[in-house]
């Protein structure tokens, strides 16, 4: 498990993934925002569990071998449980992110039956955001200046309230969900993208097309904040 503390970004190969890894993580008070509608985020889990458990059909033979999306599937006491304690929160624009962000505070209490965070080293109160680059491609705040408001508000919030800040970026496409994620193994990320240093720069012919003026790297921009991790899927 990657050390908590510092800003994260975790890198998983679909969406199903970065949630499994939090109900194994986290601890009360937890939430994910997800930037995308509801309907969107939920037909990339259900794609990305049928991909996972169709390559995988004796997945179910021995517990042992079990990935982690068919972990999922189990609806074991103890996921029943930990699933309880994360509240999930969908932002489908950027301004819904930001206004979330501005105003997050989590659940004071735990729902009945949980008890809270009290021991340091092993879980921790998490803030999880999926997607917060992507949110941004097609606005005006697709920059550096742009995003680094946006992680400048995720850091803020979780600093704010005491929980450990994780971001992870995975396709969702709600056309097209089950070819997307066939696709994931693609080593080109949101991160890798390049962006104009000021959200005033404009881009030269098409969305492939160079930026005019200086750009960055996005993940060099977000190193300044974040730590990154490679995160085994079944850790």
């Amino acid at each position: 498990m990657a050390s908590f503390g510092a800003p994260q970004v975790l890198q998983f190969s679909s969406p199903v993934s970065f949630l499994t890894y939090i109900l194994r993580h986290h601890t009360h008070p937890s939430t994910l925002i997800v930037c995308a509608s509801e309907d969107i985020y939920l037909q990339a889990l259900l794609a990305s569990l049928r991909l996972d458990t169709s390559s995988s059909p004796t997945a179910f033979e021995d517990g042992a071998s079990q990935s982690t999306n068919t972990l999922l599937l189990h609806p074991t006491l103890h996921l029943m449980a930990v699933s309880r304690s994360v509240s999930i929160v969908f932002a489908p624009t950027m301004f819904h992110l930001r206004a979330c962000l501005a105003t997050y505070t989590p659940p004071l209490s735990p729902p009945s039956g949980l008890v809270a965070y009290n021991k340091p080293g092993i879980n921790a109160p998490i803030l999880a955001i999926l997607n917060l680059v992507t949110i941004h491609r097609h606005t005006s705040e697709y920059s550096a200046q742009g995003l680094s408001r946006s992680f400048a508000l995720a850091i803020e919030a979780a600093a704010r309230n005491g929980l450990q800040l994780l971001l992870s970026e995975c396709k969702l496409d709600s056309a097209n969900v089950e070819k997307d994620l066939d696709d994931m193994e693609d080593e080109r990320t949101p991160w890798s993208d390049e962006v104009p240093v000021l959200k005033t720069s404009i881009r030269f012919g098409h969305e492939d097309r160079a930026w005019a003026g200086r750009t960055v790297e996005i993940r060099k921009l977000a190193s300044s904040w974040f730590t990154f991790n490679a995160v085994n899927d079944l850790e």
